[in-house]
């Protein structure tokens, strides 16, 4: 195959990946393109912007044949922001592409058997205006502050002033801010040189109609405290009691949004939120589904499962503040949680306390600092929400040793999701299903829930 960056080539898209990029292979080598914006089935023209020795990426200029499932983006930013990649897909293919991606990690990492047990992805009771949490970067630009999403692989800033995935109200308090945030008199964070205060603005709602506005900042000290809070103080009178103002200090280089220190300026500390009819407390930096209606439905779905199971001792690790725990442990006799983060598990122990379930037992550390005769056992159902990268080693091995008759896994990567599932598989468990949820409409993130059953010899 002789082709060149920067030369025009036809194609016919056979598939999306992960990324919700077009997949098209050409020749008999079978050489892959991703086609960023094309859909399945779809006869496209572009440039060659990337060739690799595996791969290559083609800017799509043209649609030859063009998918019956294709619609007009509605955002203005589509093309440049690197969030909603598949908003060119109505929602029934959506749909189809989000169970396709956990079916191709699964069949890389399982095998083709698995195929099969990959049900349809569960709809979102809403496609826009879903989320309750935004974090837009801040950087510094030569006259204003460049506020925004990244643009898709990179870390340039897409300037935006609305979102059609995040709540109404949260628009809307986005927006005001946008049109404050200059009084503030401070820098957007230079991440080359590691100068510069704002780093992100983190925006947060509840269906209880709480409201948080998070300023991550690089420092906070006497040279920018006063001003701060004066800008905090001012904006919390005009929207009232219900928005709750928090600076959160992070000083370290790199991606993570957060750092360990939050100091509440305005309103009150934490957020309440109702899940399966129980309430739920969290903190401004704490983990909370960005999506509450379809986040109630997997959790439901999770009760349903240990109902299933006979489960009546649950262990379940990277709990967070408990938004699982307390849908289920009214229905089993002991349940021990594992939580690193310490707002995270403040606020798991008060959600407890306040639900009155004494049969929860809290452990507060690393899920690997746990030796796995605590943790695993024949006679208990493991529960798994781990972040994207998924557990590590030491705790699929925990469980392969311990033989738990059942693993119940949440994940919002399928990628890793599969990789330990295959470790879970050789370890003698049985994969019964992967059942997708959209719990990101307009992306290509999908959430997914797993059920492993022990093999018994």
């Amino acid at each position: 195959m002789d082709l060149k960056k920067g030369e025009k080539i036809r194609l016919l898209v056979e598939s999306v990946n992960s990324q919700g990029d077009g997949v098209a292979r050409l020749g008999k080598e079978r050489f892959v393109f991703f086609v960023p914006g094309a859909l399945p089935g779809e006869e496209v023209e572009g440039d060659i912007k990337i060739l690799k020795k595996h791969y290559g990426v083609v800017k799509l200029t043209n649609i030859f044949t063009s998918s019956p499932y294709r619609t007009t983006p509605s955002c203005p930013w589509y093309n440049a922001c690197g969030g909603c990649s598949l908003q060119h897909a109505d929602y029934s293919m959506q749909l189809e592409i989000k169970r396709r991606i956990v079916s191709d990690a699964l069949m890389k990492s399982v095998g083709i058997e698995s195929l099969h047990k990959v049900l349809e992805c569960i709809p979102s009771p809403q496609k826009w205006c879903y989320r309750n949490k935004a974090s837009f970067p801040v950087k510094k630009s030569r006259k204003n502050l460049n506020i925004g999403f990244y643009m898709k692989g990179s870390h340039r800033i897409v300037p935006i002033s609305s979102c059609n995935i995040v709540t109404r109200d949260l628009d809307g308090l986005y927006k005001l801010l946008l049109k404050n945030i200059s009084f503030l008199g401070i820098d957007g964070y230079d991440e080359k040189r590691g100068t510069g205060d704002l780093r992100h603005i983190v925006l947060r709602q509840t269906t209880r109609g709480d409201k948080a506005v998070i300023l991550v900042l690089r420092c906070f000290g006497r040279r920018n405290e006063k001003k701060l809070k004066e800008f905090i103080l001012s904006l919390s009178r005009i929207l009232g009691e219900k928005v709750s103002f928090h600076v959160n200090l992070n000083p370290h280089r790199g991606n993570r949004i957060f750092g360990e220190k939050t100091i509440t300026i305005a309103g009150k500390d934490s957020l309440e939120e109702v899940i399966c009819k129980e309430v739920v407390s969290f903190g401004p930096t704490s983990f909370f589904q960005v999506n509450r209606e379809i986040a109630e439905l997997l959790f439901r779905e999770v009760k349903d499962l240990l109902e299933a199971e006979g489960a009546e001792q649950v262990t379940e690790l990277y709990c967070g503040v408990g938004a699982i725990t307390v849908t289920y442990a009214r229905s089993v006799k002991s349940a021990t949680v594992v939580e690193s983060w310490p707002e995270s598990v403040r606020f798991l122990r008060k959600n407890i306390e306040v639900n009155k379930m004494s049969n929860v037992h809290v452990l507060e550390g690393e899920v690997e600092n746990f030796p796995g005769n605590i943790l695993f056992g024949e006679n208990k159902v493991v529960i798994l929400d781990p972040p994207r990268s998924g557990c590590s080693r030491s705790v699929l091995e925990g469980i392969n040793r311990g033989r738990p008759k059942a693993v119940i896994y949440v994940s919002c990567n399928p990628a890793t999701l599969a990789r330990d599932i295959a470790t879970l598989v050789d370890g003698g468990y049985e994969l019964a299903f992967v059942k997708p949820f959209d719990m990101f409409p307009m992306t290509a993130h999908v959430e997914s829930l797993a059920l492993l059953t022990r093999k018994d010899t």
